[in-house]
């Protein structure tokens, strides 16, 4: 888990991110606030697409969606975890790891572009 000194400095980087990163960002937000500890890269385009479109947003292809997690892998704010799924096969998950994920997503409603989805339920959910 992070410290407050994490906290602070994802305080200062979320308002100056890329919006379509924000979007990512908050769909993965909305996929593990649903009872999940991971999810994976799919889910997370799926909800990226399913905000995009419901604000007017032409969709990123999948690997800018791609660059934006690993982005956000490399600045700490998720990580990636491999899972072995049976023999010889491996998946991988993303995961949050944040001090607060309530915090954060307060941050990302500051942008007023994403106000009208604060309450949507991710594709995989509804």
């Amino acid at each position: 888990m992070f410290d407050t000194i994490d906290a602070d400095r994802f305080e200062k980087l979320v308002p100056g991110m890329a919006f379509h990163k924000k979007i990512v960002l908050l769909g993965i937000l909305k996929l593990l606030n649903h009872n999940k500890k991971t999810t994976t890269a799919t889910e997370i385009k799926d909800t990226y697409t399913q905000i995009s479109k419901m604000i007017g947003e032409n969709c990123r292809a999948k690997t800018t969606v791609a660059n934006s997690i690993a982005e956000l892998i490399m600045i700490g704010m998720i990580k990636e975890v491999t899972l072995r799924k049976g023999k010889g096969a491996s998946g991988r998950e993303i995961e949050l790891d944040i001090p607060s994920k309530e915090k954060l997503e307060e941050l990302l409603y500051q942008d007023y572009r994403l106000e009208d989805v604060r309450n949507v339920k991710p594709a995989p959910f509804m």
